[in-house]
């Protein structure tokens, strides 16, 4: 394999036929320096053509990342706001990786122990791999509150923890841009910013992409 390979592997089109992202192509390599690196401490190759490669240079984005501070932020607001409601639940969702489509389709059976949850099935969509994923802290606070609340209020293992209303997953993103408005600086944050900040925390955890991948029930 030479380095050109690797470079034109990198910037190859996606599986559905789009021109892969800057992140996308980075995220590629990174896999390929893992692989390599790994079989020349194995004593498999002495060769590795992803050395010395410069990372393909990222363009501007208005897409907002989410910072620790700024989770930290979230989870005061969602506090203030009050844990047992659609938009908290909402939230929590989004932080241990479900998207936006995702999150109107998990049901009270989808989580471990209502009490004290520790995993949540993730139902997928066409881009993610339905899953089990681990909660854990915040979102386990909220998700159990949120449980008994609905329980409360004859809700039974079908009943879905964030009902989608009228506009389906439009709506899901219009409730979670309006609560997120009410703090400083987080206008800009989408469900996929905190997907991206679960998948992080996940990296940062295990040290393996592969663990990260999983959490978001992706196949690349």
């Amino acid at each position: 394999v030479t380095p050109e390979q690797v470079t034109a592997f990198a910037a190859s089109k996606t599986r559905s036929g789009r021109t892969a992202s800057t992140a996308f192509q980075s995220l590629r390599l990174a896999a390929l320096d893992t692989t390599f690196t790994t079989a020349r401490h194995l004593g498999l190759t002495g060769a590795d053509p992803t050395r010395r490669l410069a990372r393909p240079a990222r363009a501007a984005t208005t897409r907002a990342g989410c910072t620790p501070a700024q989770l930290n932020t979230i989870e005061a607001l969602v506090r203030d706001y009050g844990l047992r409601y659609r938009a908290a639940a909402l939230v929590a969702l989004a932080v241990i990786g479900a998207s936006s489509s995702e999150i109107p389709m998990v049901r009270i059976r989808d989580i471990d122990n209502e009490s004290a949850p520790a995993m949540v099935r993730l139902p997928g969509n066409r881009r993610r791999a339905a899953r089990s994923v681990p909660v854990r802290g915040f979102a386990a606070e909220v998700i159990a509150t949120r449980c008994a609340y609905l329980r409360a209020h004859d809700a039974d293992d079908e009943t879905l923890l964030v009902r989608p209303g009228q506009h389906g997953q439009e709506g899901i993103c219009w409730a979670l841009r309006e609560l997120l408005r009410r703090g400083p600086d987080l206008g800009a944050i989408t469900a996929r910013s905190l997907n991206a900040c679960a998948a992080a925390q996940r990296y940062e955890e295990t040290g393996e992409l592969a663990a990260a991948a999983d959490l978001l029930g992706s196949a690349n």
